[in-house]
């Protein structure tokens, strides 16, 4: 069988499910079909996430579902903030908010852009580190240059719903199960290897250039890391996931031991960090006549982002960032002490309220800040009033002692 010859040093991959050694002792790589993005509560219920204990508080995976791979990350033994929600979520299944509460909220403690390290993202890519920036809370990008200036890239950390097993049938195309990942080791950590889209999937806008590896939590949930570049000199896809592939294997001993938010490793600090955005759509969910006459529960599209409904243009409350001149011609609205904006579009509005400090990524840019973003699906401010206070509300995360690499967010000046 032929050998798939490696674009670096790190990997040597046979395809059809056959192991092969690496050129790293402990590596082995096999093939794994293209997964189903989950972005619904759903994707939470009995028999997938239920099925497994959870892994970030230092207990081992059950075997089982795809991305049940016993690495069991742990957070040690820093303080931790409860995570049982502050009100009883209307979620699809008492089985969806077990696991949720179990598996969902405490990753809320994860400090994502803590897990970064910025000069090994500098020898994994060759290039110049030049800002670190939250987007949705549930990821972070650090963005290097390289020193011609022609190339960048962000090398992202973030944590998703990922599944590893899926058959073509589900995208609408019956046919066999098509590669998407290749499931490997490194020294017996597991981890799943992207592969480039098959041609008879349906095809995505694409911007760039990018490769990332996963690193499995609990089925669904992984960490991705990611290289991705859109300049107008770009490296080979190959290229790519070799730089993912060093970069990777110099996080796995912070991904298997998290950074918490706790020890307030990433500066300055955000509030919203630990918060739970299905909690702030309490007051959604308990309005008069919610609900009524049709089928309504809660949706998870990620770690901070939330919805209520049945479908598009359902309620949804978000946790991210946002560059301070996008606020600029709206129309602004107090939020209790919080002065924040609401963009009106005939009937329909999205809210924002700014909650900390700006930071910089660059001189020539307006700062970013950490926002609550609620789109209610109509115009009510009143009810954007309660979703920001029932956000400010929620306990703050205690911070401790740092323990972990500190990590600046903005502009680093290197």
């Amino acid at each position: 069988m032929r050998m798939v010859r490696p674009s670096h040093g790190h990997l040597r991959i046979r395809q059809r499910q056959v192991r092969r050694r690496s050129t790293i002792p402990g590596m082995h790589w096999i093939s794994r079909p293209y997964p189903r993005l989950a972005i619904a509560a759903a994707a939470l219920a009995v028999g997938t996430v239920a099925a497994c204990t959870s892994t970030v508080a230092g207990q081992p995976s059950a075997a089982g579902g795809a991305l049940s791979s016993g690495n069991a990350p742990t957070t040690g033994s820093a303080p931790q903030t409860p995570v049982k929600p502050v009100a009883k979520l209307p979620f699809k299944a008492a089985e969806t908010e077990a696991a949720y509460v179990r598996v969902m909220r405490p990753l809320q403690q994860w400090d994502l852009c803590a897990i970064h390290d910025v000069q090994a993202a500098e020898r994994a890519t060759a290039a110049k580190a030049r800002f670190v920036r939250p987007g949705a809370l549930n990821e972070c990008e650090l963005s290097v240059d390289t020193p011609d200036g022609k190339t960048s890239f962000s090398v992202n950390v973030e944590v998703s719903y990922e599944a590893t097993e899926h058959s073509a049938a589900e995208f609408g195309r019956p046919g066999p199960k098509a590669p998407r990942y290749q499931k490997g080791d490194i020294n017996g950590v597991v981890l799943y290897k992207e592969l480039p889209r098959p041609a008879h999937f349906p095809k995505l806008p694409e911007f760039g250039t990018s490769c990332h590896f996963l690193f499995p939590i609990e089925y669904p949930l992984g960490a991705k890391v990611e290289v991705h570049s859109a300049s107008n000199v770009m490296p080979s896809r190959d290229a790519m996931c070799g730089m993912a592939d060093t970069y990777i294997t110099a996080l796995l001993p912070t991904l298997q031991k998290p950074p918490l938010i706790a020890n307030s490793a990433t500066t300055p600090q955000i509030s919203l960090y630990g918060k739970d955005a299905c909690v702030s759509m309490e007051p959604v969910f308990s309005a008069p006549g919610s609900g009524a006459g049709t089928t309504k529960f809660l949706t998870i599209e990620h770690l901070y982002k939330c919805g209520f409904g049945d479908g598009y243009g359902s309620p949804a409350v978000e946790f991210t960032t946002e560059r301070t001149d996008m606020f600029e011609g709206k129309e602004p609205i107090q939020f209790g002490a919080i002065r924040g904006f609401v963009e009106r579009r005939s009937r329909e509005c999205n809210y924002f309220a700014p909650v900390d400090q700006p930071f910089s990524i660059d001189a020539k840019l307006a700062p970013f800040t950490a926002v609550i973003r609620f789109e209610p699906g109509n115009c009510d401010d009143e009810l954007a009033r309660k979703v920001v206070a029932a956000t400010v509300d929620q306990p703050v995360a205690p911070r401790g002692g740092t323990t972990g690499k500190p990590v600046k967010l903005g502009a680093l000046g290197r």
